[in-house]
């Protein structure tokens, strides 16, 4: 086969998504061998398409698609508590029903651009074989499966080690110190993510200081009621933080300080959060983020920050690269005539409150050579 050329009324080029119209992007030997101005008369175009990096949803529970819409009437630790709560009852009585769930997540994703998914894996190291299991049946450029421990003991702790990506938990608190110690030396090397002040009572009990004392995360999720100075101090560490806006709307544990997070110097992504309560739509997350950040202030426009928090922000994780010559790294294409995109004057705006049409996803390593 080939070379592959491909036009595009617009793109979103390099790790500041760079808008440039009408452009061209030669696939070769499985990578992006050549970006060009203009339309190659050879190339297969896309005339209404904007290409961009993939999205990345770096927190998701996707078993909990098995599960939608139960206890919406109950408080977020009643249905997502660890571990007595409805989520996990569900979850070991339907753990058959895991795989499938985790398969129709991660396919769904992918109708709406997503090429990376974070899976925090309850149950053990079985939770982790189910993930794998549904891993081996879709197609998704990356899946990453956090595991988490119930045994606590080492023959548990070396198989999550050795099945997964990494380990992800619920509240630090959770744990002695001493256990987290021996989490953060085990999974050295590998992702460690935990769940932060969601609730303002975690806030006040000092959970990030508590897990930045013992476990050395590189990855917090919420961070509801996080500071602006806190998530400085993230950032000092090198640590990202992961913003669920819906998700904290829905199990009403707080409304997200999507200003100062924006703002500050941390890393930030976008997650989905439970599957069971959130669709895995990220440009919903998208959006959400947007509007609460012009709800505290509406004479900044933050589309840009938001669309790299759920793109490139994240790819260091994942191996990604964002679409430049060199990289071997899927990116999608949107609608943008339809949709409005191309007559807007703030196009990242715009893509973060109209994306979401998906009109084709390319992965160099499968094309051209």
């Amino acid at each position: 086969m080939g070379d592959l050329v491909l036009n595009f009324r617009m793109a979103l080029l390099g790790e500041d998504l760079e808008v440039k119209e009408n452009v061209n992007v030669e696939i070769r030997d499985g990578e992006i061998s050549h970006i060009g101005n203009g339309f190659d008369s050879l190339g297969k175009t896309f005339g209404t398409g904007v290409a961009l990096p993939g999205l990345v949803n770096s927190h998701s529970h996707a078993a909990d698609f098995i599960v939608p819409e139960h206890g919406n009437t109950m408080s977020i630790r009643e249905v997502v508590g660890d571990p007595k709560s409805l989520k996990y009852e569900l979850l070991n009585s339907r753990t058959a029903e895991i795989p499938e769930g985790i398969v129709t997540f991660l396919r769904r994703s992918a109708k709406k651009g997503v090429i990376g998914v974070v899976d925090f894996r309850e149950q053990g190291v079985k939770g982790v074989e189910l993930a794998l299991e549904a891993r081996g049946r879709v197609k998704l450029p990356h899946y990453l499966i956090l595991g988490r421990p119930e045994v606590g003991d080492p023959a548990e702790l070396e198989s999550l080690n050795r099945l997964a990506d990494g380990v992800g938990i619920s509240t630090p608190f959770s744990y002695d110190r001493d256990f987290l110690k021996v989490l953060a030396k085990t999974f050295a090397g590998k992702i460690r993510a935990v769940h932060i002040s969601e609730t303002f009572r975690h806030y006040l009990r000092g959970d990030l200081e508590y897990a930045l004392q013992n476990f050395s995360p590189t990855l917090v999720v919420h961070g509801t009621h996080l500071s602006n100075t806190e998530m400085d101090a993230l950032s000092e560490r090198g640590v990202s933080l992961v913003l669920c806006p819906r998700s904290n709307l829905w199990f009403s544990s707080g409304i997200p300080n999507i200003n100062d997070a924006l703002n500050s110097n941390v890393k930030l992504l976008i997650g989905t959060d439970n599957g069971g309560w959130m669709d895995p739509d990220l440009w919903r997350d998208m959006e959400v983020a947007l509007l609460l950040a012009r709800l505290r202030d509406s004479t900044k426009s933050y589309g840009k920050e938001i669309l790299k928090a759920a793109t490139v922000n994240a790819y260091d994780m994942l191996g990604f690269t964002p679409l430049k010559e060199g990289s071997i790294s899927p990116f999608v294409v949107i609608e943008g005539e339809e949709t409005g995109i191309f007559r807007a004057k703030d196009v990242y705006t715009a893509l973060v409150k109209r994306g979401g049409d998906v009109l084709s996803l390319f992965d160099p390593r499968e094309l051209g050579g």
